[in-house]
């Protein structure tokens, strides 16, 4: 709710856009759907945040520009072709900064074969 709260203090909003595009492939009995494309964006979600942390600036993923997506669009100019993946504030941050806290070790949350399995020497 911060963030929502908080956005029109934020410098920079950075949207990220994709193409509508159809997908779908076809063969000899027909189309055979392959999927929404929109797991291939979050890698590149991923590496953007990550150079921006580098650089001192903090970022977070979010879709609330989806609760006033028709007002984005004008705003912005956005062509109805393209949907507004996800936004990505962007600025200096304030309060706590640094390292982010270590997580649980991976062997204590790592399922094998069936969830909730240990790993068995």
């Amino acid at each position: 709710m911060h963030l929502a709260e908080n956005l029109e203090h934020v410098p920079v909003l950075v949207l990220l856009l994709m193409p509508s595009i159809d997908m779908t492939v076809h063969d000899d009995e027909g189309p055979m759907p392959v999927g929404p494309t929109h797991a291939s964006v979050y890698p590149a979600i991923q590496n953007f945040m990550l150079a921006a942390r580098s650089l001192g600036l903090g970022t977070a993923m979010t879709t609330l520009h989806r609760i006033y997506e028709d007002d984005v669009r004008e705003l912005m100019g956005i062509p109805e072709r393209y949907e507004v993946l996800a936004l990505l504030p962007l600025g200096h941050p304030t309060g706590k900064w640094g390292v982010a806290p270590r997580y649980r070790a991976a062997d204590k949350i790592t399922s094998w074969d069936r969830f909730g399995e240990k790993r068995t020497p």
